[in-house]
């Protein structure tokens, strides 16, 4: 029998992988890794180990746990690459912080102030698409009155 692991100040035997499938923990079971920034642990049961090696993870700061992977990328509007196997970090996550919708990347704030972007927040992303639904509504108007009186 395990004798468990204490993860988030509780003593667990068993939790789910990110795939679902059930892990028994034992201190042997979690890989501790450093990020570059902070040591952390990675809780994947064997299959997913090698389903996501090769890609981008994503690290919180403030619980030290792996909290996803991404697909590697690149950002068409500011350059940012997500680099295969490359660690970037976010301040916070549900599980410290359960009341946290989204977070930034740390390290694509810090390449988008270096070139001197701002990383959009939810009310520039609203204006954005409020000044795209005005554009749409002036762009119909000059049709309907192009084509008025005539039979289309």
């Amino acid at each position: 029998m395990s004798e468990g692991v204490n993860i988030r100040g509780k003593n667990l035997t068993s939790t789910a992988c990110t795939c679902g499938k059930m892990i028994q923990l034992d201190p042997g079971s979690i890989r501790k890794w450093f990020s570059g920034q902070v040591n952390y642990i990675e809780i994947l049961c064997g299959d997913c180990r090698k389903r996501y090696a090769d890609l981008p993870r994503i690290v919180c700061m403030t619980c030290k746990e792996l909290m996803a992977f991404m697909e590697p990328s690149k950002d068409p509007k500011s350059g940012f690459e997500m680099k295969s196997k490359h660690h970037y970090h976010i301040n916070r996550c549900p599980r410290c912080a359960p009341e946290a919708t989204s977070s930034p990347i740390l390290e694509q704030d810090a390449w988008m102030a270096g070139i001197g972007m701002k990383t959009p927040t939810n009310q520039d992303l609203i204006q954005e698409i409020e000044q795209k639904r005005l554009q749409i509504t002036k762009d119909c108007e000059k049709l309907s009155s192009t084509f008025k009186g005539t039979d289309l």
